[in-house]
């Protein structure tokens, strides 16, 4: 019988996980995975048991890091501070 952990660990160990990402934007240097070989790594067979929430959530982090590039940076984000709507730029009241 495994252990079921408190949804809240879960849930901290996910803004763990991106909190450590989001500030290792600025370093990322390697060009993202293509889609195949992102693909590739989710390619496995299913599972014959369940396994801890906690090892499922750090394994596809693992997997997905590769392939994940960010649509913000470090230095600023000025560019998408203006709302965006389907009539444009301006603000709707």
């Amino acid at each position: 019988m495994t252990q079921r952990r408190d949804i809240g660990d879960l849930f901290a160990q996910a803004a763990g996980l991106a909190s450590g990402y989001r500030g290792a934007i600025d370093e990322a240097s390697t060009p993202p995975m293509d889609y195949a070989a992102m693909l590739a790594a989710f390619d496995l067979p299913t599972p014959e048991a369940g396994a801890p929430a906690e090892a499922v959530i750090a394994d596809l982090a693992t997997r997905a890091q590769p392939g994940l590039r960010a649509m913000t940076g470090g230095a600023s984000s000025a560019g998408l501070s203006a709302p965006l709507n389907p009539l444009g730029w301006r603000r709707i009241s």
